[in-house]
């Protein structure tokens, strides 16, 4: 496409051309009169005139943002003293909104530079770009024009911050303080049982009240708080849905929510993600590791492949024996399914949040409908049967409803497993 610029050179040098011509051919003044100004545009432009230089630069801030905040794209565009009059255009990427409607920006440069801000918002989360720039700078008679481009490639955008009230607790406790009440008696906050006074006990263990009753000292017994390690297990083999019921976007916010919650009981938290791309993070602690996780989850998508990925794909150092992994999954794809077995039969404690897709195969009038919703349910009823079958808890998470119930669910499952087994 031609600049308008140009197109407003050549126009004037047709028009003054075809004046001069009539001039000649008809000898007469007032064709040449008509199209003076437009010879004496052209003269003075291609005299004094010439392309000026144009260079633009974009930045977006912040460049790393959670879903649903606001960022700030600047565009500044500088040329040489040729410059007058600049025009920008934005192209932002999916997913990104402009709050301003107006995109285009057309100014006068002041000392040859001219600047743009548009306050834009994230839609989703992911990694986001790129964003483009273009810029046209022209002239004093706007007869030449130079255009140049800039953009930033991407910004990352984290899955919205949830807050949850459970904890999953590991069976196997690290001596680390934490939040999770364990099994064994030592100073703590949570009650286990009484017994008799010996030598060595605290005073300020003592129950005053039973002592005085059964006319001897009796001390209080109490279950530590203690923290653990959990691997959360990501299935992106596959996913279905689209926008905020889609169930990798789901998995990746509930998985968001977990690693913040553990994180803040002191537990030390690693991430699996297998699908068509394999990507780990080893277990630790702290905030940097909540970045780490974050990072990661940024970038989880589905890829194509139809590549078995075993567990021994999985280095050992993602996997520790002691660790919860809970996985995020919704029991689609049979390889992940046969990983969750695996996991369980080498002795790990696995959990899965099902990440259940809203009805692919709603019920309809047709016979073939319902047989279609029929074995759609079976088969994800088999799957949960065979995953309990070998020990390991599930609980479904529906589309629209909160985590917090689902976690009660997992924690009621282990409890009454942990029963049984005593």
């Amino acid at each position: 496409m031609r600049s308008r610029a140009r197109l407003r050179l050549v126009g004037s040098a047709v028009l003054a051309a075809i004046g001069l011509v009539l001039a000649v051919a008809t000898t007469r003044a007032e064709p040449a009169v008509m199209v003076a100004p437009f010879l004496v545009t052209v003269a003075i432009g291609l005299a004094v005139g010439g392309r000026p230089s144009a260079v633009a630069a974009l930045t977006v801030s912040p460049d790393r943002v959670l879903a649903g905040d606001e960022i700030v794209v600047t565009a500044v565009v500088r040329s040489n003293e040729l410059g007058r009059r600049a025009r920008l255009r934005l192209v932002p990427p999916e997913g990104v909104t402009s709050i301003e409607d107006d995109l285009d920006v057309d100014e006068l440069l002041v000392d040859g530079e001219v600047s743009a801000t548009w306050t834009m918002s994230v839609e989703r989360w992911g990694a986001i770009g790129p964003f483009v720039l273009s810029a046209h700078v022209t002239d004093r008679l706007g007869l030449f024009e130079s255009e140049a481009r800039a953009e930033v490639a991407r910004i990352r955008a984290l899955p919205e911050e949830a807050r949850l009230r459970r904890l999953l607790s590991p069976r196997s406790m690290r001596s680390v303080p934490g939040a999770h009440a364990s099994r064994h008696r030592a100073d703590g906050l949570e009650f286990a049982d009484m017994r008799p006074f010996v030598p060595g006990d605290r005073a300020r263990s003592v129950n005053w009240r039973v002592s005085a009753r059964r006319g001897e000292l009796w001390v209080d017994e109490r279950h530590p708080e203690r923290s653990g390690e959990v691997v959360l297990f990501l299935d992106s083999f596959t996913s279905l849905g689209s926008g905020r019921d889609d169930t990798l976007r789901r998995t990746v916010e509930a998985a968001k929510a977990l690693a913040d919650r553990h994180l803040a009981a002191n537990d030390r938290v690693g991430l699996v993600d297998l699908g068509g791309v394999f990507r780990w993070v080893r277990p630790a602690s702290g905030m940097v590791q909540l970045y780490r996780i974050a990072e990661a989850l940024v970038d989880t998508e589905v890829w194509a492949s139809v590549a078995d990925k075993p567990l021994e794909v999985i280095p050992v150092r993602a996997l520790p024996r002691r660790s919860l992994v809970v996985a995020l999954s919704p029991l689609l794809d049979p390889r992940g399914l046969s990983t969750l077995v695996q996991m369980r039969g080498r002795g790990l404690d696995v959990v899965v949040l099902e990440v259940a897709p809203r009805n692919v195969a709603p019920p309809g009038e047709r016979p073939r409908s319902r047989v279609a919703r029929r074995l759609w349910s079976l088969e994800r009823e088999m799957n949960r049967t065979t995953l309990r079958q070998h020990g390991i808890g599930v609980a479904e998470w529906l589309p629209d409803a909160p985590v917090d119930p689902v976690l009660d669910g997992l924690l009621a499952y282990r409890e009454a497993v942990s029963r049984w087994a005593r």
